[in-house]
């Protein structure tokens, strides 16, 4: 008997190309030919403003628009069985290198030469605590715990030389109990019928923990994901953020114990489509 993980897979991998924009990112280690592969559709870099690229390798994250119906596409290459990646300070469009999806709480995050787990990392004030990937259904930027296969994502770096491994046998911590909810609010345009996979929408997330603190804390609140970085290729946009005390705020977790919280949240729209509004939809989760 054992304990470890293991992956057996052939070497491709094949997912759906949804309709409008996807955030992808090789699962399987090779040079990959993007116009072979996702032919005619083009496929952006966005790392650093978003320009046009034909080739990728694993741990790299890249966007697809599809202007027709729902495709399969399949990368060929080497199954690996972990991975490892340098982050630069700032925000770094990285993607899921493994042929399976990845439990956050699976990487490992190295800086100054000490490995951290990921909540770890976050607390310590390394990297924000969630990661942004792009829901197709949703047509927005969303938070996630779980990296699917393929999906390429957004982590956040507060530090230069900081590493992330990818290790799916890397054990994972049991949570500890906590008098603890949060809500995610979604905002995106309303009723825009043909372009709703070009007005993209997006997410803020507010709670309440035991351990949090009105103002921000490292490994509890997280910074907004500037939507603005995309409009290269995003031109229209409905974009929300929390003020906190001067800071433009993603996920804001407040103290547990006040009477009274308050959260100001505000709604930026960018190049509108239709004159229909704004829809907010929302998620609780936690101890309700």
């Amino acid at each position: 008997d054992s304990d470890n993980t293991f992956t057996i897979s052939k070497p491709e991998s094949t997912t759906n190309l949804e309709y409008g924009w996807n955030l992808l990112s090789p699962p399987l280690n090779e040079n990959h030919n993007l116009g072979d592969i996702f032919f005619p559709y083009i496929a952006y870099d966005c790392a650093d403003g978003c320009t046009e690229i034909e080739t990728i390798n694993s741990g790299k994250g890249f966007y697809v628009r599809s202007y027709g119906q729902s495709t399969d596409f399949t990368f060929n290459g080497e199954v690996l069985s972990e991975f490892s990646l340098p982050l630069q300070q700032g925000w770094n469009l990285i993607g899921n290198p493994l042929v399976t999806p990845i439990d956050i709480n699976l990487l490992i995050i190295t800086y100054n030469n000490t490995e951290y787990s990921w909540p770890a990392a976050a607390l310590n004030g390394i990297i924000s605590p969630t990661p942004i990937i792009y829901d197709n259904d949703r047509g927005s930027h969303v938070g996630t715990n779980s990296i699917p296969t393929a999906a390429g994502f957004w982590v956040e770096s507060h530090k230069e030389n900081v590493e992330i491994l990818f290790d799916p046998t890397n054990p994972i911590s049991e949570p500890e109990s906590s008098s603890y909810w949060s809500l995610s609010l979604f905002a995106k345009e309303n009723n825009t019928g043909a372009n709703f996979e070009t007005a993209i929408g997006s997410e803020i997330v507010i709670g309440i923990h035991e351990d949090a603190i009105d103002g921000f804390l490292n490994g509890e609140d997280q910074e907004t994901f500037p939507l603005g970085s995309l409009d290269n290729i995003i031109d229209s946009y409905t974009e929300l953020s929390i003020d906190n005390d001067g800071l433009s705020i993603y996920r804001d977790i407040r103290d547990y114990k006040a009477p009274i919280i308050t959260w100001d949240i505000s709604v930026n729209s960018v190049e509108q489509k239709t004159s229909n509004g704004i829809k907010l939809t929302w998620e609780l989760s936690g101890d309700d």
